[in-house]
């Protein structure tokens, strides 16, 4: 079998490119990951990105690769969640993005403070931090960059206000991972702006910042369906709308919404009474009104046929009233 890094320092396999071939779901395409063989790509997804798709899995890579972050390491790795995928990194990949630079300057060690407002370097109350703060030193920069979070923040709690996972067991390590993460983009905005950890996703709406790291890719839809098209195939069932296709000389499969107004107009003309107009328009009022509740499109067609069918519609009425007064209105 061959080589690869692992968290033991275990070597890597020779450096190779390796086409992992996409699925049905998209044929003829290849997936190209530099050094990683076949095998090591196979354990990946079947691991650090479990359940992603080839779109996903070659999104989760191109961000490893452009942080030079090792999923194999546990330093990036992305999350499913609802079929929505989150590429994350723990806070050892803040660490080593920032020491690349050569620039790193070290940090302090996290403060805490409760309610109180008071900073300890320990935290030994059986009640969890109100906040952490830590602070990152850049060479060549005279102050240090704060980083301090909030528990009601960052914390993940359930649907009685509950900390969760280890959020209840560790809250002070939890904050102060936080805050260090949030010390170190503020010190290295340009290697890590945008770039989250997992403990900061545990509180989803901490974040307000869109981010590459953190790209959203939808479930695999169902192929839509334009509404138009049921709708004017319903349409030719309709009576008069054969006459009107014959007369307009397309096909009421490819009628746009002039087609059908131009229609409506015919009819309107054509009728001398309320009960002929009814008659006339009814079947296709009724088709209109039942695809309109699920296309804005036919919702706009409905709106420009409404007005011309009531006005219409009025002087009918007003021409029937004025015959059975003998001619006066």
């Amino acid at each position: 079998m061959t080589a690869f890094t692992t968290t033991t320092g275990a070597p890597l396999a020779a450096p190779q490119t390796t086409a992992l071939v996409a699925p049905t779901a998209n044929v003829g395409r290849e997936l190209q990951f530099g050094r990683y063989d076949r095998e090591q790509i196979e354990l990946l997804k079947r691991t650090v990105a479990k359940g992603t798709t080839d779109d996903q899995f070659a999104l989760f890579m191109t961000i490893a690769q452009r942080r030079k972050l090792d999923p194999f390491a546990k330093q990036i790795w992305c999350v499913l969640r609802k079929g929505e995928m989150s590429v994350q990194t723990a806070i050892d990949g803040f660490r080593l993005i920032a020491q690349r630079t050569g620039e790193y300057d070290g940090q302090d060690k996290p403060l805490w403070c409760g309610e109180d407002g008071v900073w300890k370097d320990v935290w030994l109350s059986d009640n969890p931090p109100a906040a952490a703060m830590v602070l990152v030193y850049r060479k060549g920069v005279s102050h240090p960059s704060p980083g301090i979070a909030h528990l009601k923040s960052y914390a993940a709690y359930d649907d009685k206000a509950r900390l969760q996972a280890k959020w209840a067991q560790m809250p002070e390590h939890m904050l102060a991972k936080c805050a260090e993460a949030l010390a170190f983009r503020k010190a290295f905005p340009e290697e890590l702006s945008g770039v989250y950890t997992d403990d900061e996703m545990d509180h989803s709406n901490a974040i307000d910042v869109p981010s590459v790291e953190r790209i959203v890719t939808a479930k695999a839809a169902e192929p839509e369906v334009d509404p138009w098209v049921p709708f004017l195939a319903e349409l030719t069932t309709v009576p008069g709308a054969a006459q009107f296709a014959d007369a307009f000389g397309a096909n009421v499969e490819q009628w746009t919404e002039e087609e059908i107004v131009a229609a409506f107009q015919r009819m309107f003309a054509d009728a001398d009474t309320v009960r002929a107009l009814n008659t006339a328009v009814g079947p296709w009022v009724a088709v209109i009104d039942r695809h309109a509740k699920g296309s804005t499109r036919i919702a706009k067609l409905k709106e420009s046929i409404g007005g011309p069918y009531k006005a219409r519609t009025a002087q009918l009425r007003t021409a029937d009233q004025a015959a059975q007064n003998g001619g006066q209105p």
